[in-house]
């Protein structure tokens, strides 16, 4: 598989929103065809190509200001009205793709809708996170068996100057029941490489041919798990983003006010069981037998000239503060 950058560039992410650039798989249409285009190898029959999420059509104006903005109305788009939108219809002939990941993310709603509880959804086993940002630049397709594959479309914006926008949108479908109690779609997910070769052989498979394809996902190999709030901000690229609830939970009371309690002993653990520290003496020699024990009054002014000292006469004397000099009874405030 060739890679294309398209002229955007890919970082890969724990919190990919609208506008960022994604990996994306497509055919190329050059072969047999001549010369291929710009920037593609003519011998690749597929391209893993990096576009910009949120579809941009080929026939958008550019803007006073000169800058290509993406369309958030555009970044998903409902299969079942492809044919009757004149945006998408123009696309299914030749222009199908297929979007690569490994999760994402979902939000369900609470108490009718003012409060929402994001998931992340993989396939597969709970993915192992790591602490920071994702830092490799690398890109690959083939290598993690439990990486998603959602049907797409993808256009191509092309400027006077001869530069070139590729941007793509996910198509979505009514979700399955077990789905469904977080959110009533879902994207449409390509669960076998037979089911992600026919969408993409727009040559040879024409749409019409595409259609069975875009029905729920019902295999069982759909799992999720509740994730914080952190990933509620785009500008959240940590670990944090995947982790489950209860173990962000967890930390943050650690790090809260639950750092100053220790945990209470076990039920089924005794005082005997348990280590307690020795509590500390300001005498730590042992005390010898028959010892003479001070009187309360002298505990009393030992302590007493611990703070305020004891002057040569044996009274108690503060020396918390310097004594002032007296310079006479007419002394003038400077």
């Amino acid at each position: 598989v060739a890679i294309v950058t398209g002229g955007g560039s890919y970082r890969p992410g724990y919190n990919i929103g609208p506008g960022r650039h994604i990996p994306v798989i497509r055919k190329t249409s050059s072969k047999g065809k001549g010369s291929a285009p710009e920037g593609e190898p003519a011998s690749a029959e597929k391209l893993l190509h990096i576009m910009k999420w949120g579809l941009i059509p080929s026939y958008t104006k550019l803007p006073k200001d000169g800058k290509l903005r993406t369309q958030f109305n555009m970044i998903n788009a409902r299969s079942e009205g492809l044919t009757k939108s004149a945006v998408f219809r123009r696309l299914l002939k030749n222009q199908r793709c297929v979007a690569v990941l490994d999760g994402f993310y979902e939000w369900e709603k609470l108490q009718g809708g003012k409060k929402k509880q994001p998931y992340y959804i993989h396939t597969g086993e709970r993915p192992k996170v790591t602490k920071g940002e994702l830092k490799t630049d690398g890109v690959s397709a083939e290598k993690n068996d439990n990486l998603l594959h959602l049907a797409a479309l993808y256009d191509v914006w092309r400027g006077e100057s001869g530069e070139e926008v590729y941007s793509v949108t996910i198509l979505t479908t009514a979700a399955t029941k077990e789905f469904s109690r977080i959110h009533d779609r879902m994207p449409v997910i390509l669960s076998t490489p037979e089911r992600v070769n026919k969408w993409l052989d727009c040559a040879c498979v024409p749409f019409e041919k595409c259609i069975p394809l875009l029905s729920p996902f019902k295999e069982n190999k759909l799992s999720w798990y509740k994730v914080s709030d952190y990933v509620g901000s785009i500008r959240n690229q940590k670990g944090e983003c995947m982790e489950p609830l209860e173990v962000v939970m967890k930390r943050r009371r650690e790090k809260g006010i639950g750092r100053f309690f220790k945990p209470l002993p076990k039920a089924d653990e005794t005082s005997a069981d348990r280590k307690d520290p020795k509590p500390e003496t300001l005498d730590p020699k042992p005390e010898k037998e028959g010892a003479e024990q001070p009187t309360a009054g002298q505990k009393r002014k030992f302590e007493e000239s611990a703070t305020h000292g004891i002057d040569d006469k044996g009274q108690v004397r503060d020396t918390t503060t310097p004594k002032k000099k007296s310079t006479g009874e007419n002394e003038k405030c400077k």
